[in-house]
């Protein structure tokens, strides 16, 4: 057995380490982590950020030799983090520069609807991203329909999509997958709404769970099979706390569970793995996936990268499919944005005065998955004798195993990675991200 170990932590980030020796001994008790080959789970599809105005604009103003290192560091499979599964915006978002909708104010008839500003910056970017990414699959998620839609008429502070608006927005939707074709970009989900229990100084829009399922498989549905498209469509896109309820209430519905492809999900509220798991056990059917998590601020604390890989781990072991994070690039400031107080933290920042690329530790959290899982891996079991040590496994698709041990204890411990009746010592140093692969023979 052949094997290589990668560690980060506050002071080396993403060092080739060590090397681990196995040895047949079934009987050790004492400070195991345990991987088992032959409890397989469910399939990975892969890793990613969204696209969002904020990151196009900041991609926009890159020098080219920037643009290129920032394209390998996030898209290339050998040297980057071989991202293949991202998300889009449909309309603005929180981190956009302006409020922008794709058509004008009261057109019902969606005859001026134009995708003008997605294409002066948005969609070049998603371009440059394919030619290192061939396989990469995009979601698009709306923060709100425009105003005259709403009973708000506003795109902001909540309101709800009026009730004979759903045609229409349904059709909105079909026009920007189709625009969006035209010029290039496949969109292969949306999710029916970003946040839709949340009431923000943003764009939002509020729906009951009920109101979700009703709008996913009686108008947007439909709509996307008049059209010729198919596009999956995915539900909540909010945080995980009420996943359970989800997969009940789309359970419940024969034509939701046949025509609803997955739930979306973030971590704002905590930590609820248990909750993807009950939404599994619930609806096994449904792909579970991270659409949206990030941290706030912009500095670079290494807490950053191991609460990613902490929760990554604690979503994979509950039977999470891919894993999207925020905004994949963002300025110095952790911006542009508007109508919010606060900055944001992404994977890379971008000094637009001194044209220079900042690596943020999230990156290197989001790597030691990223670069080793590939698409189509499966999650083994495994187990830890400590909640300060998380591990998971996963076998490839050509038969290796990686193993991502993260440690959020004080201290080191010298423990044994368990295969089988096989063990080696490994060393786990305090507060880091440990990746194992293991190639058999």
């Amino acid at each position: 057995m052949k094997n290589k170990v990668f560690v980060s932590d506050s002071k080396k980030q993403f060092q080739t380490a060590f090397s681990l020796e196995f040895e047949k001994k079934p009987d050790v008790e004492e400070k195991v982590l345990n991987i088992h080959s032959d409890l397989r789970f469910q399939k990975v599809q892969g890793f990613g950020g969204a696209f969002t105005d904020s990151a196009a604009v900041t991609f926009s103003k890159m020098s080219e030799k920037s643009k290129k290192k920032f394209i390998e560091l996030a898209f290339d499979k050998e040297k980057g983090l071989g991202y293949n599964f991202c998300r889009t915006t449909i309309n603005s978002c929180d981190f956009s520069e302006k409020e922008y909708t794709y058509v004008k104010n009261g057109d019902k008839t969606l005859e001026t609807f134009d995708i003008a500003h997605d294409k002066e910056n948005i969609i070049p970017m998603i371009k440059a991203a394919q030619e290192k990414s061939d396989d990469l699959f995009l979601f698009s998620s709306p923060w709100s329909p425009p105003a005259f839609m709403k009973d708000s008429g506003n795109m902001i502070q909540g309101g709800k999509l009026k009730k004979e608006m759903y045609s229409v927005w349904a059709d909105y939707f079909v026009k920007f997958i189709k625009e969006y074709k035209k010029n290039g970009v496949k969109i292969d989900a949306v999710t029916v709404q970003n946040e839709p229990m949340a009431v923000q100084t943003w764009e939002s829009c509020v729906y009951t769970i009920e109101e979700q399922i009703l709008f996913a498989t009686d108008y947007l549905y439909p709509a996307f099979e008049k059209a010729g498209l198919d596009v999956k469509i995915a539900i909540w896109d909010h945080n995980k706390e009420h996943l359970y309820e989800v997969a009940k209430a789309i359970k419940a519905d024969q034509k939701a569970s046949e025509r609803i492809f997955g739930i979306a999900f973030h971590w704002y509220s905590g930590e609820h793995y248990s909750e993807l798991n009950f939404a599994h056990q619930t609806a096994p059917n449904m792909f579970l996936f991270a659409s949206e998590f990030c941290m706030c601020g912009c500095d670079s604390n290494w807490r950053f990268g191991l609460k990613y890989a902490y929760d990554m781990s604690g979503n994979f072991n509950n039977f999470m499919n891919a894993s999207c994070d925020w905004n994949i690039l963002l300025d110095e400031n952790g911006g542009p944005y508007h109508n919010r107080s606060t900055p944001c933290n992404a994977i890379v920042h971008y000094d637009t005065t001194k044209d220079k690329i900042m690596i943020m530790p999230q990156y290197y959290a989001v790597k030691h998955f990223s670069a080793f899982v590939k698409k189509g891996a499966l999650r083994l079991g495994t187990s830890s004798w400590t909640d300060l040590i998380a591990i998971s496994a996963f076998e490839n698709p050509n038969g290796d195993i990686v193993a991502v041990i993260t440690s959020l204890a004080e201290r080191e411990f010298e423990c044994n990675l368990r295969l089988g009746d096989y063990m080696a010592p490994i060393s786990v140093k305090p507060k880091s991200i440990t990746t194992v692969l293991l190639v058999i023979y």
